[in-house]
């Protein structure tokens, strides 16, 4: 799945936009988002601004990159970006933003994780946001090994202490606490948090999850 509003208010709207074809529609529906933020995220912005990584061969792979937003914001700050979303129209969005900035080191695709070749030792940011990373432990291994040696993984989701309220949230987009680094126990925890902040959707103030881990080894 992309990154898009999961916060749908009913069930109905959820199984609808359950396919790739709908998630392109949605992005169609400019009133579907009026719930969505629509500029960089506030985690990584402030990861990126604090740590500022060198911009010299720094790969970013963004998974479920939906419309780009924060893909594109990386580009501007001078990052390599590639990205990928099973939603044809969130790529085009992206491509077409790209392509209006003159952001040639933003590479977009369509495809899915299952589909996509991650490589060993590639990448030295994986950005992974709102998506169900809880469901594809079978792809876990390989994100960890795409990782270059002081590779970094970054994670928003939100927590399950969020499952309340007017809003339907899925369950495979909520974690329980410190089950995020459980999935990566080989990567180190460099942060880790539990805010109550306002998450991407839905515009209120929610218990969200944010993680950064670090590959401190090397397959060579």
């Amino acid at each position: 799945m992309n990154e898009t509003v999961w916060l749908l208010k009913t069930p109905q709207q959820q199984e609808h936009y359950s396919s790739p074809a709908s998630w392109s529609t949605y992005y169609m529906e400019s009133n579907t988002l009026s719930n969505f933020n629509q500029k960089e995220n506030k985690f990584l912005k402030n990861f990126i601004e604090k740590y500022k990584p060198s911009f010299h061969d720094f790969q970013v792979l963004y998974i479920a990159m939906g419309q780009g937003r924060n893909s594109i914001w990386l580009a501007q700050k001078g990052y390599k970006v590639t990205g990928f979303d099973s939603s044809i129209e969130g790529v085009q969005i992206a491509k077409n933003q790209a392509k209006h900035l003159n952001l040639t080191i933003l590479q977009a695709h369509v495809t899915t994780i299952e589909e996509f070749h991650f490589d060993v030792e590639q990448w030295d940011l994986i950005i992974c946001m709102y998506f169900s990373i809880i469901n594809q432990t079978s792809y876990l291994k390989r994100i960890e090994q795409s990782l270059k040696y002081k590779g970094l993984l970054l994670v928003e989701v939100f927590h399950w202490d969020s499952l309340s309220g007017d809003y339907i949230i899925p369950l495979d987009i909520t974690y329980r606490t410190k089950s995020i680094a459980l999935l990566f126990p080989n990567l180190t925890t460099l942060i880790y948090e539990e805010p109550i902040d306002y998450s991407d959707f839905g515009n209120k103030l929610t218990k969200i999850i944010r993680y950064v881990g670090q590959k401190q080894y090397s397959h060579a």
